[in-house]
């Protein structure tokens, strides 16, 4: 992907980033340092280790980046910056390029696998309980005596609201690029609704097993959660990944080599995962390109090249956007007063001012859909 011929980006002088650390960076640092034995030049590649992390690029594939990088340096015996600049320019230019190619190198932070999900929902569990001591500390200050106590079904709700979070968000990333935006929302609705269900089933009959100590000590599972998410990072270890194949002209050439169904699928799924084109626009834009190519009597990856490439040509429609998140907000202005209704269904549930909290979201819901309501208003305008 890169040679001593490119052309080297004009120096940037914000590459102060967070630096990883890990395996895949020690070796392409050791990789670097015997190209040229210069200690400066591992500071360059951490950055643009870095840079292509947090672009979302695969670690074995920076590592493979970087380490072709060091081949190169190793023949130039020159600086990295004299080649190609700023590290993070140079990782920019290979994310760039990456794209434009449509090899899946790409990880998506918010595809969690059963490791991640499990660590993220007992992380948010733990933001969770400091909010439910918040109300119950609420609740001391206005007066109540909190003779209730602290029952398990108040001690689990953080853990379960949790899991209910990292489901949504589950079927919200893997659904946005097989269906259309509204059946995504709908399955979204249906997870909602059925964890509900079920938290609402464990939590009724746990929340009249009283511990014998005050509801206010539910700040105790604050550090309880994120002690066992620190816990179980350690004893559950990351599954090692597979070794990333090299990116060689031959893979690039192989990835174009797309039939016109799977190209469109491709584009189409891009397309909706770009959540600011609506699915009347994106079969036009699909039917338009499969004419254009039609008429050249050329294929669709011919005609346009990669259809990720594609995906990302064409121009947003400003009002999609800010349209869907005044839709999903508001709709969450009636969904939390609906979660908070469910206890109801207990017959020990007794108003508090722990209640607030349902208030208190769809409060913020509310402010949101405004937001973005105004934004959706002058975008129509425009």
């Amino acid at each position: 992907m890169t040679t001593a011929d490119d052309p080297a980006p004009a120096p940037n002088a914000s590459t102060a980033i967070e630096r990883p650390s890990g395996e895949q960076l020690r070796r392409a640092e050791e990789a670097f340092l015997a190209a040229r034995g210069e200690a400066t030049d591992t500071d360059w590649a951490e950055l643009a280790f870095a840079r292509l992390v947090f672009a979302d690029v695969q670690v074995e594939v920076a590592e493979q980046l970087l380490t072709g990088a060091a081949q190169t340096l190793a023949e130039a015996q020159e600086a990295p910056s004299a080649l190609w600049g700023a590290p993070g320019d140079w990782a920019d230019e290979q994310v760039a390029e990456l794209r434009a190619s449509g090899v899946d190198v790409f990880d998506d932070s918010l595809l969690m696998g059963p490791r991640e999900s499990v660590l993220t929902a007992f992380g948010l569990a733990a933001g969770l309980a400091a909010l439910f001591f918040v109300a119950e500390l609420i609740s001391l200050l206005i007066g109540d005596d909190l003779r209730a106590g602290l029952s398990i079904g108040l001690a689990i709700a953080p853990l379960l609201l949790g899991a209910l979070l990292v489901a949504t968000i589950t079927v919200y990333k893997r659904a946005l690029g097989r269906f259309s935006f509204p059946v995504t929302i709908l399955l979204c609705a249906l997870t909602v609704a059925a964890g509900a269900a079920v938290a609402a089933n464990v939590m009724i009959p746990l929340g009249g097993v009283r511990l014998g100590v005050p509801s206010l000590l539910v700040v105790v599972m604050v550090p309880v959660y994120a002690g066992l998410a620190w816990v179980i990072g350690k004893v559950w270890p990351k599954p090692a990944p597979a070794p990333a194949p090299p990116i060689t002209a031959q893979q690039i050439l192989e990835a174009s080599r797309l039939g016109d169904e799977q190209w469109l699928s491709r584009a189409r799924g891009a397309l909706r995962r770009r959540g600011d084109l609506t699915g009347s626009r994106i079969d036009s834009a699909l039917a338009e390109a499969g004419a254009h190519a039609a008429d050249g009597d050329s294929s669709l990856v011919g005609e346009f090249g990669a259809p990720e490439d594609f995906a990302r040509s064409l121009p947003a429609d400003p009002r999609t956007a800010p349209r869907r998140l005044t839709l999903l907000y508001s709709a969450l202005v009636v969904l939390w007063p609906l979660v908070g209704l469910i206890g109801l269904t207990d017959p020990d549930w007794t108003l508090s001012w722990s209640q607030l909290i349902y208030p208190a979201l769809m409060i913020i819901c509310a402010c949101l859909a405004v937001q973005h309501a105004r934004d959706w208003r002058r975008a129509a305008q425009a």
